[in-house]
């Protein structure tokens, strides 16, 4: 059985690791010194910060898998839900 803990402290780590090369980018691209600070760069790239990103990759998944828009091996491991239920 897998430790629930552990997978946690995996996607930790993973989100992590992204945010650090996510913000490393954002200092090379416009040439920014290593003081200055990132968030105005951020912004003026249009980043989404990590989280973000990561739930508007999920909703696009859901959407294409929805609209019939993926391979089939996508809209066949997705099964739809009623709230009602």
């Amino acid at each position: 059985m897998v430790d629930v803990n552990k997978c946690y402290v995996i996607i930790i780590i993973i989100m992590l690791l992204i945010l650090i090369v996510l913000l490393v980018c954002a200092r090379l691209l416009p040439g920014l010194p290593r003081r200055d600070h990132v968030g105005p760069a951020l912004k003026a790239l249009h980043w989404l910060p990590v989280v973000y990103r990561i739930k508007f990759k999920v909703a696009l998944m859901m959407f294409t898998v929805h609209t019939r828009r993926c391979p089939d091996y996508l809209t066949d491991s997705v099964q739809a839900c009623n709230s009602a239920e």
